[in-house]
């Protein structure tokens, strides 16, 4: 699954936050993305966060995390700290 950051529904650790934060001051990305694999249509627990370079079609991935409980799987916090619905 591909979401654009805002549209993410899981919570993103603040480890991931502060370096989306630093990717989106730097001026080098145009989009943000939060990538979820599946595999059989099923949902996996390692989100990658993903950003497009301006001005090309190449990404970067920004961050990853690892979910094994399923614990960010609830309300998010947007990169400022303010609940998400």
């Amino acid at each position: 699954m591909i979401d654009p950051i805002e549209e993410y529904r899981g919570l993103i650790p603040d480890e991931a936050l502060l370096k989306y934060d630093d990717a989106a001051q730097s001026g080098l990305f145009s989009k943000f993305w939060v990538v979820t694999p599946t595999y059989y249509w099923k949902r996996q627990i390692d989100p990658w966060m993903l950003a497009e370079v301006v001005g090309t079609d190449l990404c970067a991935l920004i961050a990853r995390w690892d979910d094994e409980d399923g614990e960010n799987q609830g309300e998010r916090a947007d990169h400022t700290g303010h609940p998400q619905p």
